[in-house]
């Protein structure tokens, strides 16, 4: 029904404690698997193991493209009691994308208005992209306000591919999540929630939930990567960057030296 799609929004490397490749791994099994982008938002500090202060602010180190694969580099936040989320003051302006969760460790399930106001401040951060795997039986929520809330403030919805095996009893909740964001005009992103190299730029049970809700392809940002890059730079997200580009024009002369070098 769809086109290929050509993002992930969500994979996990080893770093996070509970994954198991590396990012160029990762990239590498996304390209092999059709994709072009992959949002490598990694566990914010909150999990137990979580990611580091200096983990997250070195991630410039990384190129922007791995295996011929553009690489977003970001955090899955974790969405906390107090409304707030564990992601680093000083770095909300340095994540390429940033996605915001409900975990047990951060977050044990609460009521449902508990669990609704808490995703809705989540949406209402100014530095968060979309939130992810809101079907999730353990966390009732009022679907139609968070989805009303996320229109409101331009935000999308991830549709994880993973929570129809891992978060058992999601499909209903996802497909009831897909209509919604249809009838209210909400934009979707697809992520496998990857945690091995395989699973990257495999969505089968997403993409079905998604056929099933006769969801708008217009609507889906992984059918074309310049989707979500618009909608990143719109936000005036740091996209590209790469600490190896602060080096240029150090040597003025330095192309110079080398032809005359040659």
């Amino acid at each position: 029904m769809y086109k290929d799609f050509k993002v992930d929004g969500h994979i996990h490397t080893f770093e996070c404690g509970h994954a198991y490749n590396t990012i160029t791994e990762m990239a590498k099994a996304g390209k092999e698997n059709g994709m072009e982008l992959i949002c490598w938002t990694e566990h914010g500090p909150g999990l137990p193991n979580g990611s580091t202060f200096s983990f997250f602010n070195n991630m410039r180190v990384i190129p922007p493209e791995i295996e011929g694969v553009r690489v977003l580099k970001g955090m899955e936040a974790n969405i906390l009691p107090n409304g707030k989320l564990d992601l680093y003051k000083n770095l909300r302006n340095k994540m390429e994308v940033v996605s915001a969760s409900l975990h047990n460790a951060t977050f044990p399930p609460q009521s449902k208005e508990e669990n609704t106001e808490a995703v809705i401040s989540a949406l209402q951060n100014p530095y968060v992209d979309y939130v992810c795997h809101l079907g999730n039986p353990r966390y009732p929520i009022d679907y139609e306000t968070v989805i009303k809330e996320a229109k409101k403030n331009n935000k999308i919805i991830e549709i994880n591919n993973g929570s129809f095996y891992i978060r058992k009893g999601s499909k209903d909740n996802c497909i009831n999540i897909a209509e919604l964001c249809k009838k209210h005009d909400v934009p979707v992103i697809v992520g496998t929630d990857a945690h091995w190299s395989g699973a990257v730029g495999r969505f089968p049970y997403a993409r079905k939930a998604l056929e099933i809700a006769e969801f708008p392809e217009e609507l889906i940002m992984n059918t074309d990567p310049q989707k979500l890059l618009n909608y990143l730079e719109a936000k005036g997200k740091p996209l590209g960057q790469y600490r190896e580009d602060e080096a240029v024009d150090i040597f003025d002369d330095f192309d110079n030296e080398e032809e005359a070098n040659a």
